[in-house]
């Protein structure tokens, strides 16, 4: 076999960097870092050949001999601080904060860097030694800047964008607070987690047969056929055998034939033989020890115990379903309408289902939009306001937004027209079309009202199923919770509550396109096309 000869070649070519052989990248002399290449390359044999000063490097190689620099001086500067016996007089130097937080106190944050205080006067050469090894990185990193100017193009570099400022929700720091307190326990090995269950005579042979014949047991070496136990050795084992079944005795257990010597204990003997352990995580079932602490061992090692109600959950998953289903969720007791946040229930009720009274006219009302008008436009002095497009005075300026922003003449909202795919009806908005949608369709709906057999007994939504109860089995009505704030009437829906305003102010937006008659209501225009014009289509 012929040998191979080994041969030290060393490509020099002019756009190839001597160290990581890159080629195509604008090549730099080492200048000031030739000192630094010199002990990197001492040991190596290819780069003692080669003139150092002919050596090109690349601006990712220069960048580590930087490295390797500012590294050097770091440690100059802690030997000198050493030297002297003071390790931590100016702090840590490196450019990480360490930060400490307080268990008694944990709104109280300490750094390092800061709240170490010393003394200015008595470390002036100290001080002024720094300020050396400073000047000399800091006059370090103006060459490394000058040197690769023209290399900028090549590096890519990531803009960050300025930090936006938090909004001032008082809501979502609420939120925030709730969400930083824990709301689960972890414990590590709880033998707690099964729970005895006694059996009879007949499920006892199937336990010991069922145990007999499982993996768990077949895979163990050191184990008793007839009492279905598992040790971890053999002398564990033989003892066993010679406590249990090489000595006879009078007395002995008919189910494994182990031999006691006692009456007792034959009786607690026997009973252990009668109880099954179940897992209340995942309703394993076991008959003995062993078992037990290998179910724990490896499938229940860590569990999450929920700290309102105690229940103890296997994964983080099904804790955090667990409490949003049952901790995060409020539901109304008057309407059904589900929160996820106390506050917002308590709003809702306060709001909603609670009578509002005003002392000064001793007058009542059982929402709370109606109490808050009549504070806003009764009880409270305002300028008044005047609409110059409708030449109309309003007693405050709440008349005369509510006018701008439901007046047709001011506002005037573009129809829209969201067809269902499965048939020919007509939207106005995209959600009305998908409960549609899902409900005639798909027939996908998670509520049923069972008093009634009736198609329209299908719900989406709780709230749509508790309207429905109360309106249809129980004879409550609707609440007329949508004030008038010319004479306080009440509707129960602002459709009807805009045709009602109509009265007051004299608006007719619809308009008939064969005779320009005008009316204040779609159902009129459409019964006026029907009786004078003997047509269904008007616009």
């Amino acid at each position: 076999m012929d040998e191979i000869e080994i041969k030290y070649e060393f490509p020099n070519e002019e756009n190839q960097c001597s160290v990581c052989l890159s080629i195509g990248r604008k090549l730099s002399p080492l200048q000031q870092y030739l000192n630094v290449f010199k002990l990197l390359i001492s040991d190596l044999e290819v780069y003692n050949t080669i003139p150092l000063e002919s050596i090109r490097l690349c601006w990712e190689c220069i960048a580590f001999l930087h490295r390797a620099v500012r590294f050097q001086q770091q440690a100059v500067k802690a030997n000198e601080m050493l030297l002297l016996g003071q390790s931590y007089l100016f702090g840590t130097q490196s450019s990480l904060t360490t930060i400490t937080l307080n268990d008694s106190h944990p709104h109280t944050i300490y750094i390092n860097d800061i709240n170490i205080q010393t003394d200015i006067k008595t470390c002036d050469k100290c001080s002024d030694d720094e300020d050396v090894v400073d000047d000399r990185s800091a006059h370090d990193d103006k060459e490394f800047e000058a040197v690769h100017d023209d290399l900028k193009e090549e590096i890519v570099v990531e803009t960050t964008e300025p930090e936006k400022k938090p909004k001032n929700n008082r809501w979502a720091k609420k939120r925030a607070l709730q969400n930083k307190k824990p709301k689960f326990k972890i414990i590590i090995k709880d033998k707690n987690c099964f729970r005895r269950v006694q059996i009879d005579d007949a499920d006892v042979r199937k336990c010991m047969e069922s145990e007999r014949d499982s993996e768990y047991f077949k895979s163990k070496r050191y184990k008793c056929d007839n009492c279905v136990l598992v040790f971890e050795n053999e002398e564990v084992l033989l003892k066993h055998n010679g406590m249990f079944h090489e000595k006879a005795t009078q007395y002995t257990c008919d189910i494994c034939t182990s031999h006691i010597k006692t009456r007792s204990r034959l009786s607690e003997h026997i009973s252990r033989h009668y109880v099954k352990y179940i897992c209340s995580i995942c309703e394993y079932t076991c008959y003995s020890k062993s078992h037990r602490l290998y179910h724990i061992e490896k499938v229940h090692r860590r569990l999450f115990q929920c700290l309102k109600c105690r229940l103890k959950f296997g994964s983080r998953r099904e804790f955090f379903k667990h409490y949003k289903d049952w901790h995060e969720k409020f539901i109304c007791d008057y309407c059904g309408i589900t929160f996820k946040m106390r506050y917002c229930i308590k709003d809702h009720i306060r709001k909603q289902h609670s009578p509002f009274e005003c002392k000064p006219c001793n007058k009542k009302w059982a929402r709370y939009n109606g109490l808050w008008l009549h504070n806003k436009t009764t009880h409270t002095v305002h300028n008044t306001a005047y609409c110059v497009e409708c030449d109309r005075q309003y007693r405050d300026i709440y008349r005369y937004r509510w006018h701008i922003a439901n007046s047709t003449r001011h506002t005037k909202h573009k129809k829209h027209r969201i067809p269902c795919p499965g048939c020919d009806k007509i939207f106005s908005k995209n959600i009305y079309m998908k409960d549609h949608y899902n409900l005639v369709h798909l027939k996908c709906y998670k509520y049923r009202c069972e008093q009634c057999d009736k198609v329209i007994s299908n719900f989406i939504r709780n709230a749509d199923l508790v309207k429905h109860t109360r309106r249809v089995h129980e004879g409550i009505l609707p609440p007329k919770n949508k004030i008038c704030y010319m004479c306080g009437r009440g509707f129960t829906t602002n459709k009807i509550l805009t045709n009602h305003l109509r009265t007051h102010t004299g608006e007719k937006p619809h308009a008939c396109n064969i005779c320009n008659a005008r009316f204040a209501q779609s159902t009129a225009l459409s019964a006026h096309a029907r009786a004078i014009h003997h047509t269904s289509k008007t616009t």
